[in-house]
């Protein structure tokens, strides 16, 4: 049974005919609409749009074919079916039907059976076009309203059938915000190149120049999967992007996430694991990874590598004297003030732990190490921090044991480590408020 909801608006000018079409239609629950001729069709037409037209060719004053050309250049009426009703039978009438936009032809006297058959088959093309409209739109307002970018990718081949680059497809508003090119639209189809059509390489110079572009072509070739993170740098964008790219058919869909807030707590909470939260400086578990680093690099490059450990002279005895509050101040000066010394970029202070600090000098060596040990303690001394209690001085000190080597392979990287703090450990046996230098 048809849905009784559904309309069709019959056109000929033979009150017997409209009667026979009314009668079939009806009993096939059709909701009929009857016009005698081409210009009360329109009006019935425009006034209320039908499912379906039945429309006669012979008419007085406009004939059918004229009916259905205004049909299809109003967007209102355009999508309806137009199925043809004449006693035409020459092949030529037939072709001008088609030609006018007619979607289907039936000869006089027609069968009851063939008309209802082919009401229906149209109408249920018009259904499904129907269908895919509406999931069309529902998929262009989840693409629209999704807070990722979407795009979809067909492969442009060159004449030996390698992929050299991509036609744009699909984007939506979230993926054309971080590019500077216009969105494709329903041509963009073909596997050559169109100019109307987007190409990868015109939208994303960038990418297209680099790796990446590789990656995708594997993607379509091979099925692989690609997910990767990268940083975007043009006038259109500069954000941090994560993109994950699967094979669609011979193309690839992509989704993109702007992840520049992500990076950026990344980033700091890195720096946040990297630094002491006392002096600014950088932390143990940095020196460790700093120093293993240049280790390894000055011994690819046979450079000198020198480490200088820095304790505060009987820091326990200041805490105790004026306060932790004093103590941790003392220390935030002191770790400002190694830091005015040690200016190269390549280098780094850290503080290793409570009142001892440890400096990393690379491409110095044990000259540069001494010369620098001294400027500290002219620093230390300038601060005259007081320390009524210290047994050296009225004002903090420091104590420095420092040494250097040119790495070799076999060479144990911690044994620098532990020479420097043998002779930091002599400093302080000799004395205090010095450096002392210890070698491998």
């Amino acid at each position: 049974m048809n849905d009784p909801m559904e309309s069709i608006v019959t056109v000929d000018d033979v009150p017997e005919n409209i009667r026979l079409l009314a009668g079939i239609l009806g009993a096939a629950g059709y909701k009929v609409r009857p016009a005698s001729n081409g210009s009360r069709a329109l009006a019935t037409i425009m006034k209320e749009p039908p499912d379906l037209i039945l429309l006669d060719i012979m008419m007085p004053g406009m004939d059918g074919y004229e009916v259905c050309r205004q049909l299809k250049q109003d967007p209102l009426t355009k999508e309806i079916p137009v199925i043809f009703l004449s006693a035409l039978d020459e092949a030529m009438d037939k072709v001008k039907a088609f030609q006018a936009g007619g979607v289907d032809y039936l000869t006089k006297p027609f069968h009851e059976k063939e008309v209802l058959a082919r009401i229906d088959h149209q109408l249920t093309i018009r259904k499904q076009k129907n269908e895919i409209t509406r999931a069309k739109e529902l998929l262009n307002n989840i693409l629209d309203a999704s807070i990722d970018g979407i795009m979809a990718f067909r492969p442009v081949t060159d004449p030996a059938g390698r992929i050299c680059d991509f036609t744009l497809l699909v984007a939506n508003p979230t993926a054309m915000a971080y590019f500077s090119c216009p969105r494709p639209g329903d041509n963009a189809h073909g596997t050559q190149p169109d100019r109307s059509v987007p190409l990868f390489s015109s939208c994303f110079p960038e990418l297209f120049q680099s790796d990446m572009f590789h990656e995708l072509v594997a993607v379509v070739q091979h099925g692989q999967v690609l997910n990767r993170e990268f940083f975007y740098d043009t006038p259109a964008c500069s954000a941090w992007l994560a993109i994950t790219a699967v094979r669609l058919t011979d193309g690839f869909t992509a989704t993109l996430r702007d992840i520049t807030k992500e990076k950026a707590l990344e980033t700091n909470l890195k720096r946040q694991a990297h630094i002491d939260g006392l002096t600014g400086l950088s932390n143990r578990r940095y020196f460790d990874e700093f120093y293993a680093l240049e280790f390894k690099r000055c011994l690819r490059e046979n450079q000198p590598l020198t480490v200088i450990f820095i304790d505060v002279d009987y820091f326990k005895l200041y805490n105790d004297t004026y306060g932790h509050q004093k103590g941790d101040e003392c220390l935030i000066r002191l770790g400002q003030a190694f830091k005015t010394c040690i200016k190269r970029p390549g280098d780094i202070l850290a503080r290793y732990g409570g009142e001892e600090f440890v400096a990393v000098l690379s491409g110095t060596d044990l000259s540069g190490g001494e010369h620098l040990a001294g400027t500290i303690q002219d620093h230390v001394h300038t601060l005259g921090i007081e320390h009524q209690n210290s047994k050296i001085k009225p004002f903090i000190t420091v104590s420095m044991g420092l040494s250097s080597t040119i790495p070799t392979r076999g060479m144990k990287m911690e044994k620098l480590i532990e020479t420097a703090d043998r002779a930091l450990y002599k400093a302080k046996q000799n004395g205090r408020n010095r450096y002392e230098v210890s070698l491998l």
